[in-house]
């Protein structure tokens, strides 16, 4: 008799044990993976979508400021004015330029919030524009993380993980801090996260996100097509197509708000400076590991993402069973290199004035939702560098992003090295001196704040402090809580 061989059953995949380094801390951390207890797996899908977004606005709204903060963002209010006034280009009226240098989509975003604060002043008498307006932000915050929180849901993460990690992630990279300022590339890291996500079930809505962020920044020419090549789960001409018809739009507005304003379609604002003439090697030293705009500084969890690159590239493991992870890293890869080389090189590479390494923001809530995207994830790690990132932010979030940068600029602040003659704090101290970084200077600002004692005198045979760059010396009363319920009925 020919009897049948009983085949071993085949091994469960064993899930890796993380390659990344324990670093012995409390058991608290891991507890945090269940901390947003109110957010279960069998709660219906959409309430745990709508649930977590409203977490997230709530998170944006403790630390909202309600005010403007850039110079140049008065060139795209005053678009937005007009278009929504009368549907012309034309701000001589209320700037002195004849048009914005900047992307019509930045603009016409604006338009509903202007829409609505006109109206709550004509009805009421009471001027709400700076605290209607930066709702956007606010907005655009809280649906940036619960693009994150999907994309984890996505890779398998449990939805009480999901949303710890993603809150985490918000207080742990200048993510919460950019929902207080108007970046337009807050907005292009959420309408690329938004058109990652929708990939794979529509092409077509895809590309309309795709397209609108040709009209915040006309380096997304770059990134859209670089988003499509790294998350579309294949390549035929349907898919292409839909895709296409959905960028088009985007596109032409694109080009003809460019033709309205400067005479030609592929003329932009930035026309005159597309000056690639920073060292490469500057740059991306600057990027990677100066005091003051280095992305591992303003977001630590990013540490991680170099271990996870080399174990998700030379892991066959991972390569089997985590296909559809794998396009995440090769998006988060591939547009942190891009964007490291492409600003690395620009003249202002840092994109200043700014709060951290702002060019970079798209790519780095992508590298961030890589790391907490992992099944086998080192949580210990993951919410002691969060913790860490918050730890950084903590001042900015409170005081301002932008508060040390303008007093550098308001104040004429000197800088003093004691073997040297006293000169003007500038640019590439910020950048580059750990005792001027930004990150400095907001702890400063927040002992300051809070001790409410004047810096202490400066001694010509010391190096000066931040503080102590100031004639006369800064006092409690300098700095302001930038917070409106904590500033409300006060001048600002």
């Amino acid at each position: 008799m020919n009897s049948k061989k009983s085949k071993k059953p085949s091994p469960e995949p064993v899930e890796l044990e993380s390659n990344l380094v324990t670093l012995g801390l409390p058991s608290a951390f891991s507890r945090l993976e269940n901390f947003v207890w109110w957010l279960g797996d069998r709660i219906p899908w959409p309430t745990r979508v709508s649930t977590f977004f409203g977490t997230g606005l709530v998170l944006c709204l403790l630390f909202f400021a309600g005010h403007y903060v850039m110079g140049d963002h008065t060139y795209r209010m005053a678009w937005a004015k007009t278009l929504w006034a009368n549907g012309t280009h034309d701000i001589s009226g209320l700037t002195d330029a004849k048009y914005s240098i900047y992307g019509i989509g930045h603009s016409l975003i604006h338009v509903p919030f202007i829409a609505l604060s006109t109206t709550i002043t004509k009805l009421t008498g009471f001027r709400c524009e700076g605290p209607v307006n930066m709702l956007l932000y606010t907005l655009n915050g809280a649906l940036g993380l619960t693009l994150i929180f999907l994309f984890l849901l996505r890779y398998g993460v449990t939805a009480r993980a999901a949303s710890s990690r993603a809150l985490a992630l918000a207080v742990g990279t200048p993510w919460l801090a950019y929902s207080k300022v108007e970046y337009s590339e807050s907005l292009v890291a959420t309408s690329l996260l938004a058109m990652g996500f929708l990939l794979d079930a529509s092409p077509f809505l895809a590309g309309l996100l795709g397209g609108y962020c040709f009209t915040l920044r006309p380096e997304t020419l770059l990134w859209v097509p670089l988003t499509y090549w790294a998350l579309s789960p294949q390549w035929d001409l349907k898919r292409v197509g839909r895709f296409a018809a959905g960028v088009a739009p985007g596109l032409i507005l694109f080009l003809w708000s460019n033709y309205v304003r400067f005479g030609a379609p592929l003329k932009t604002g930035y026309s005159t400076q597309m000056e690639f003439i920073t060292p490469l090697y500057v740059g991306l030293y600057g990027e990677l590991f100066s005091s003051g705009k280095s992305i591992f500084l303003y977001a630590p969890v990013l540490i991680l993402f170099p271990l996870l690159a080399y174990r998700a590239y030379s892991s066959l493991f991972e390569r089997r069973t985590q296909a559809p992870l794998g396009r995440l890293f090769r998006w988060a890869a591939t547009l942190l290199g891009a964007q490291l080389i492409v600003y690395g090189m620009w003249w202002d590479w840092s994109g200043d004035d700014a709060w951290g390494p702002r060019f970079l923001i798209p790519a780095i809530v992508v590298c961030a939702a890589y790391v907490a995207a992992q099944r086998n994830l080192n949580v210990r790690a993951f919410y002691a560098l969060c913790a860490l990132g918050l730890v950084v932010h903590l001042p900015a979030l409170l005081l301002g992003p932008h508060t040390g940068l303008m007093m550098v600029h308001t104040k004429v602040p000197f800088r003093h090295n004691y073997q040297a003659n006293s000169t003007l704090l500038d640019i590439e101290d910020l950048r580059f001196n750990p005792r001027y970084s930004p990150v400095s200077i907001n702890f400063e600002l927040l002992e300051l704040k809070l001790v409410g004692a004047a810096s202490p005198p400066a001694r010509l045979d010391r190096d000066w402090t931040f503080l102590q760059s100031f004639a006369p010396s800064l006092t409690s009363e300098s700095v302001n809580w930038d917070i409106l319920w904590l500033s409300a009925g006060k001048a600002r």
